[in-house]
């Protein structure tokens, strides 16, 4: 309380006590008008300069997402195993995990080492703080996960992400992602 808040609740004078209590009623309601026009103006900005970027790059993302959705399909056939990893095809899958296994090891981050379904795989660099290693499967979108222990493991987790990101029978990608 300010020393005239104090005068005036000890005045006799109720015209007095009055005034101080309009006064700061009036302090209050000039912070909130202030704490509005700060946000009616950051909104402003959010909705001419943010949110088109923001849309510009979902939209950009989505055509990402078709096109590899496309070459997933058009590149991956479930009957016949196929991956190349360092330039020689394997049409094995323990022989094609064990070699994807050997290329991810011996290689640089961020290297391409094989392709699958018609996707570049690599090694992401280790994450500070924790002990787990991701790969990358990229095409125009990048899709990365978890590396487990087993060779053979590597491969059926690469098919199973890509057909949870791309599933079958939802035909549109922009539905799929929407829901």
């Amino acid at each position: 309380m300010s020393y005239a808040e104090i005068k005036a609740i000890t005045a006799a004078n109720p015209k007095i006590k009055r005034k101080v209590e309009l006064e700061t009623e009036l302090t209050r309601l000039r912070v909130l008008e202030g704490q509005y026009r700060k946000n009616l103006y950051a909104l402003q900005d959010k909705t001419i300069k943010d949110l088109p970027t923001q849309i510009h790059t979902q939209e950009q993302l989505l055509k990402y997402a078709q096109e590899d959705e496309a070459n997933m399909r058009e590149k991956y056939n479930p009957d016949v195993f196929s991956i190349n990893v360092l330039g020689k095809v394997y049409t094995d899958k323990k022989e094609g995990a064990s070699a994807l296994a050997e290329a991810l090891r011996s290689n640089k981050y961020d290297t391409p080492v094989a392709e699958y379904g018609g996707f570049r795989i690599s090694l992401n660099p280790p994450t500070a703080l924790t002990d787990t290693r991701s790969v990358s499967l990229t095409y125009h979108g990048s899709y990365d996960m978890e590396v487990g222990s087993s060779e053979l493991g590597l491969i059926t987790r690469r098919w199973t992400i890509l057909c949870a990101i791309f599933p079958k029978g939802k035909g549109d990608t922009r539905q799929s992602w929407n829901s």
